[in-house]
């Protein structure tokens, strides 16, 4: 069952700020977050959403075609640039996290899903979950929390 390939991220660093900025056209803008004072900050909002594309982060070419999607959310009987999505298939999700140059060391705290995925930040591969796949034969789901 192919499922996605995804750049996925629920909380960047640990608890939850009270009024965070949110993702708006694929852009969080945190230049001006102060992360002592505000904490956390959940990555939900428009996601730059390309279904059916598996978009090669290590490249700056963007991908042929994209929609704004909300994340979190699913695609399953969703319509997304005109097209209907059913609960098969794959898609890449992007965005772009802006940061102040003194930003601390952060971290993503992702949650637990049972699909195959792939996490790209900054052109490189930091976590995996299964083999993903644009078809059923070449798809490997797995849970990794």
């Amino acid at each position: 069952m192919s499922r996605l390939f995804v750049i996925l991220a629920w909380f960047l660093a640990v608890g939850v700020a009270a009024d965070p900025p949110g993702v708006k056209q694929g852009v969080l803008d945190m230049r001006q977050w102060n992360f002592k004072e505000g904490g956390a900050v959940p990555l939900t909002g428009e996601w730059r959403f390309s279904w059916r594309q598996l978009v090669d982060p290590g490249s700056d070419q963007a991908p042929s075609s994209f929609t704004y999607f909300p994340v979190p959310s699913v695609w399953n009987n969703k319509h997304a640039g005109g097209q209907a999505l059913d609960g098969f298939g794959y898609a890449t999700y992007q965005l772009t996290i802006l940061l102040p140059e003194d930003a601390p060391k952060l971290c993503l705290d992702l949650p637990e899903f049972h699909m195959a995925s792939a996490l790209w930040a900054n052109g490189k591969l930091i976590a995996t979950a299964g083999e993903v796949g644009t078809t059923r034969d070449r798809e490997l789901p797995k849970s990794v929390p």
